[in-house]
């Protein structure tokens, strides 16, 4: 399964994310619509949410796209699905 997290961080990373793996977990160390995020947070972290689970699911990625804020990274976030 570190194979196709793998694979989604590269798709992820061409699209403008500085996306990595830790610790099964596909996180992004930034947001590229982070001027836009700041003035309609849900509605753009909705749909980065949605935009990440996209890609996974076309990867046929068996992960699941969260919205978990942080002041550190994206608020997005893909997991494996147990």
């Amino acid at each position: 399964l570190d194979e196709s997290l793998d694979a989604l961080a590269e798709v992820l990373a061409g699209q403008g994310y500085e996306a990595r793996v830790d610790d099964g977990t596909v996180v992004l160390a930034n947001c590229p619509f982070d001027a836009l995020a700041r003035r309609h947070t849900d509605l753009v972290c909705g749909l980065n949410r949605s935009f990440v689970q996209g890609v996974a699911d076309g990867l046929g990625c068996d992960a699941t796209a969260r919205l978990e804020p942080s002041d550190e990274r994206c608020c997005v976030t893909a997991r494996t699905t147990d």
